[in-house]
């Protein structure tokens, strides 16, 4: 059974809101703060970005909006920004600093920074994602290819897609196991 909670989420939400404007409120206020930024970036700026900065720029831009506080929602803020006003008679206060707009340059500029910080730790060798380690070899020959392990030579004129090409099955060896594609792959056909 799948749960889907961003369903059940999604219910809570409707039910608690008060009005039809205030789910309006907060749908065009999370389009601004996080899926603005993506949209700008991805059309004009795709050069300047890569996943790394789009996942952390969005995470950062999530958190720092929730712990902003909703009051159509009901949440207190836990961030409170310079001329915040305390809610009366136990209501939930507000924000008057335009936080909206700080955190959606904020995710600009962190999914640009990251960018460039990533790609200058890719360009000095150093690995950022846990998926780069793993590698793959053939079960026909055994032989082992990998980006960084040098196992196939020049010499040999293979490249690694001939191998894979050329496989029956093909075994991919991450650090701590083994996955193993059973479908045999015949000579020409494209691995995806």
């Amino acid at each position: 059974v799948v749960y889907h909670y961003h369903t059940l989420i999604a219910m809570v939400i409707a039910i608690t809101v008060k009005s039809v404007y205030g789910l309006y409120v907060i749908c065009s206020d999370l389009v601004y703060v996080l899926l603005f930024p993506h949209l700008v970036l991805v059309l004009y700026g795709s050069k300047y970005v890569n996943r790394y900065g789009m996942v952390t720029g969005f995470s950062l831009a999530l958190l720092l909006r929730v712990l902003s506080g909703e009051p159509v929602l009901g949440f207190e803020a836990i961030l409170r920004f310079p001329g915040y006003v305390e809610g009366d008679d136990g209501s939930v206060g507000f924000q008057n600093f335009p936080f909206r707009l700080m955190i959606m340059l904020l995710h600009f500029a962190v999914a640009i920074g990251v960018t460039f910080v990533t790609d200058f730790l890719h360009e000095r060798g150093v690995k950022v994602d846990p998926l780069e380690n793993y590698k793959f070899r053939s079960s026909n020959n055994n032989t082992s290819c990998s980006s960084d392990s040098g196992d196939v030579s020049d010499d040999d004129s293979v490249h690694k897609s001939k191998v894979i090409a050329n496989a029956t099955a093909v075994k991919f060896e991450p650090q701590l196991g083994e996955i193993t594609i059973t479908d045999n792959v015949k000579h020409g056909d494209r691995v995806p």
